[in-house]
Formats: C-alpha cells, structure tokens, sequence
C-alpha cells in the first residue's frame, strides 16, 4: 500500500494526510484543487468565493453551467480522456480544432460524422455504430496532441487492442470472402448501374459498403452486382 501523502488545508493551513490513490485521482481531475482538512473550513471558503463573486455576471465563464458555446459539443470527449487511465495533456481548444482539420469526417473510414450539442445526448444515442469517437492512434500512448483522432465509434472498438492494418485486412478479407463465388455465390450475370445498391444492401450505410469495395480492390465502388447480403 502506497504511503499517504501530506497537503495542506486552503483555508485554516493545516497539514493533513490523503490517500495517495484519492490524492491522484483528483489531481489529474484538476492539479490546481484545494484541498481542506474539515467540513468547516471547506465551507468557509466556498462561502468567501460566493461572497465575492454572487450577483457578478462579469465572473461567470463561457460555458460554465447549462450555457452552450462553440466547444460545448467537444468538452464531453476531453471528460472521457481524462477519466480514462491514460495520461490526457488536450484540452478542448485542441480537439475542436482536430475536428476541424479532419472536416468531421472518420479518420478511417472518411465517413461523415455527425457531432452531438452535448455529451448527454452522445450516451443517449446508444446502438449507433456511426457516432463520433477520440481514438488514440497509438494505444500505447495517451491523449496526448498528435495521438488522437475521430474516427467512427464502430473502427474504435474494433481496434481496441489491434492496429490499423489489422483493421484494414479484416475488412479487405471479410469483403473478398463476402463477394466470392464461395462466400455468397455471387450472381454475375447482371450488374446494377452505377450508383445504385442492391435490394439487401440497402440497410447497410453506403459510405461503409463504398469504403469496402475500395479497399478489396475488386470491383469499383460505385459498380455493385446483384449478391446476398453480405455477413459482416
């Protein structure tokens, strides 16, 4: 068991022991936090904040509260980072910018992705595969700038323990295998127009079929046959 380790009191300047596995976890919460040895003192301060600021529109932040602005729709993947065990040096500035720079579009796949107004309504949106994620490129590292991505919820966890390219052979082999004579006894006597998909592969979203085929290298994206559904 780890040694506690000593902090002093905000307000009365005691010094007092906290578990060291508490004392981390909230340091990497927040490293400027103050911490208090009672109740009392830990009231005290809040109530000298309160009397300073209450009734100051001037102190209030953007974004703090219910109040929305343009990083409102990022600040959710910095709150996953950093409550993950990896380390997290990104802030929100730098993510919003990464979206940005990706055109937010799948960093895998080049999917559109669609970005939630908040947190609350990312976890509300269960089921879709499609939802924007922060991925670390690699697992080996932390959030740390130059080590993320967005990419589809769907190719995150997938590559929870693999690399790119293992992502990349399983989709090429599973497409190749799918459209055979083998896999779906593929029925070449007629071939859609370009730009149409067949019957049973309409459920499926076009930008993962397209981004399939392209990676099989077998017929062009945009030429589907008339074939089963694929079981992918």
């Amino acid at each position: 068991m780890k040694e506690p380790v000593q902090v002093t009191c905000g307000t009365c300047g005691n010094v007092f022991e906290k578990a060291a596995k508490e004392y981390k976890r909230q340091t990497k919460k927040n490293p400027n936090r103050k911490w208090f040895c009672t109740r009392s003192c830990a009231g005290a301060h809040l109530g000298s904040n309160l009397g300073n600021n209450l009734g100051n529109p001037k102190n209030l932040q953007p974004g703090a509260g219910r109040s929305k602005d343009e990083y409102s729709p990022f600040r959710y993947f910095i709150r996953k980072a950093r409550s993950r065990r990896h380390d997290c040096s990104i802030d929100v500035q730098y993510v919003k910018k990464l979206w940005e720079d990706q055109e937010g579009k799948c960093a895998i796949t080049g999917l559109p992705l669609v970005l939630h107004a908040s947190g609350w309504l990312w976890e509300k949106d269960t089921g879709n595969p499609w939802k924007p994620s922060l991925d670390r490129i690699n697992s080996s590292e932390g959030y740390v700038k130059g080590n993320v991505r967005f990419v589809c919820l769907i190719a995150n966890l997938a590559m929870q323990s693999w690399s790119d390219d293992v992502l990349y052979k399983f989709c090429k082999a599973a497409t190749e295998y799918n459209m055979s004579e083998e896999g779906t006894k593929v029925d070449v006597t007629h071939v859609r127009p370009p730009g149409t998909l067949p019957m049973e592969l309409e459920g499926m979203h076009p930008g993962l079929i397209k981004a399939l085929w392209t990676w099989s290298n077998s017929l062009p994206a945009t030429n589907f046959s008339d074939k089963e559904k694929p079981v992918l």
